[in-house]
């Protein structure tokens, strides 16, 4: 929801009531010695809706990566540019062609790497930062964590278009890679790292 932009739907739902009710409220005829009344101006309730989903989105259980990606709602949801592409959605949440979220739902067998031989999990981080096997495609990325990135990718939009742009040519071509058949020797040293640490803790 906070990739997309858009609050929860219990909040969107909180936020409408009060905003129609006060538009009856304040529309509603009212006597010459009536008291002026006054009610929340549909900025401030718009302003209070974003201030529960930050707290929402600090103390949530789910999508920590994209958390620590963007921590804090309002610079991205006030951005006036930047698509969200398939491959940034990737690299913001983690969730596509990195073995540690394949492992975690059992499409893989390890979460080791296959294009390196570091013997290091298959991050985000380690996929665009680390891996040797994308060394070209990152030349001109800016230093830092994936986190900076993001923060400097909101800067500007030429900031933005030059980030997402080096993420889809290292997971364009990460996904080749994966694509192309493996050997058979290199698939078994790939598990072999899962079976060590199984035998270890037994």
């Amino acid at each position: 929801m906070v990739l997309a932009g858009t609050p929860p739907w219990h909040l969107l739902a909180r936020e409408r009531h009060a905003l129609h009710w006060t538009k009856l409220k304040r529309d509603a005829p009212r006597g010459s010695d009536a008291e002026e009344e006054e009610f929340m101006k549909d900025e401030e309730i718009q302003e209070e809706t974003l201030l529960r989903w930050q707290e929402e989105w600090e103390s949530a259980a789910f999508g920590r990566w994209t958390f620590q990606c963007i921590p804090s709602i309002r610079p991205w949801i006030d951005r006036k540019f930047g698509e969200l592409t398939y491959f940034t959605a990737q690299a913001l949440t983690g969730h596509g062609d990195f073995r540690k979220f394949l492992f975690s739902i059992k499409k893989v067998d390890s979460e080791i790497c296959c294009h390196c031989d570091r013997n290091l999990v298959d991050t985000v981080q380690h996929t665009i930062l680390e891996c040797p096997k994308f060394d070209k495609e990152r030349q001109g990325l800016p230093p830092g964590s994936i986190p900076e990135l993001v923060s400097e990718m909101l800067k500007s939009e030429d900031r933005w278009n030059l980030i997402s742009r080096k993420f889809a040519c290292i997971l364009e071509k990460k996904r080749h890679l994966n694509e192309m058949p493996r050997p058979p020797s290199q698939a078994a040293q790939q598990a072999a790292p899962t079976t060590m640490q199984a035998s270890a803790t037994t």
